[in-house]
């Protein structure tokens, strides 16, 4: 019998560019998550709301440790409160992180 004892990867760094205290209907805005605790980080989760809006799995080495998305649309850039996560495997078991600090973003 083999028993593995590991940690979970800590809490990602979320950012947003630009940074504005209020965004205009339509505007871009990138959203980058970045992974402390290469090499063991399998991947990233952002979520909106406390909802999952997009998982990218890295793959194959080298991993990449941050990933980014664009908000934006036709109808609007989505308003709420947006977070992101990161993973690891060990044994066939995925370990997420705590959450990134959230950050809302506010649309006129």
């Amino acid at each position: 019998i083999s028993i593995t004892v590991t940690d979970p990867p800590p809490a990602p760094q979320l950012t947003v560019s630009p940074q504005q205290p209020v965004y205009i209907t339509g505007e871009t805005v990138t959203l980058t998550c970045s992974a402390t605790w290469p090499p063991t980080v399998f991947g990233v989760r952002f979520f909106r709301d406390g909802q999952k809006i997009h998982t990218k799995e890295l793959r194959s080495p080298p991993y990449s440790y941050s990933e980014s998305i664009q908000l934006s649309g036709v109808s609007g850039l989505p308003a709420g409160e947006y977070s992101c996560e990161s993973w690891k495997t060990v044994s066939g078991r995925e370990i997420p992180s705590e959450r990134s600090r959230p950050i809302s973003i506010e649309v006129t």
